[in-house]
């Protein structure tokens, strides 16, 4: 019994250690070529009325409602989903540099409460080619949540890199637009 004991306490020891060396953030970067100017690349990316067009997430789930609110294409402007497989959350912009960046917070609200960061970044290379990099990150709201940051690559992973290649396409197809300007329409679920 003594035995049993002590590989029960060595088990339970293992299981309370392994997350103190498990990295409590998880930070996933993806970036993409586009043959569009800087300008619309980042135009598009800033208007939430997009979003559902090439955003891989809400392709999962056919079933999910979508509702935009705040000023378009501005800081505050903020995509809310609820879903069946996505479950509840939103995305609200908050810092834009002009053709630089977009800084965005996403929370997720059910099954369970998480906060994340999601960074655009964009360079020109030339006249109509746009360099895109889209970073993930977030941070374990609890020590126990550490174990699934290992896991977090091969589930966030492939779902940006759709995402990403959706909205080259998207953007590479649409007519030339007007820098700065953002649909005014609503998003259509």
């Amino acid at each position: 019994m003594r035995i049993f004991l002590i590989i029960v306490a060595a088990i339970v020891a293992i299981i309370l250690l392994i997350p103190a060396f498990i990295d409590e953030g998880v930070i996933i970067t993806r970036s993409v070529e586009i043959n569009k100017p800087v300008e619309q690349v980042y135009d598009v990316a800033k208007d939430l009325n997009y979003y559902r067009e090439w955003n891989a997430w809400a392709a999962m789930d056919q079933g999910s409602k979508g509702e935009i609110s705040g000023p378009v294409g501005e800081v505050g402007s903020k995509y809310s989903w609820k879903g069946d497989t996505l479950g509840t959350g939103s995305l609200t912009i908050e810092h834009l540099v002009p053709n630089q960046s977009i800084t965005s917070k996403i929370e997720f609200i059910e099954p369970w409460t998480s906060v994340a960061q999601e960074m655009w970044n964009f360079e020109m290379v030339d006249s109509n080619t746009t360099s895109v990099e889209y970073t993930y990150s977030a941070v374990a709201e609890s020590y126990f949540m550490r174990y699934m940051n290992p896991m977090a690559e091969g589930m966030v992973g492939p779902p940006t890199e759709i995402g990403l290649a959706n909205f080259k396409e998207l953007v590479e197809t649409m007519e030339p637009m007007e820098a700065d300007t953002v649909m005014t329409m609503e998003d259509e679920m």
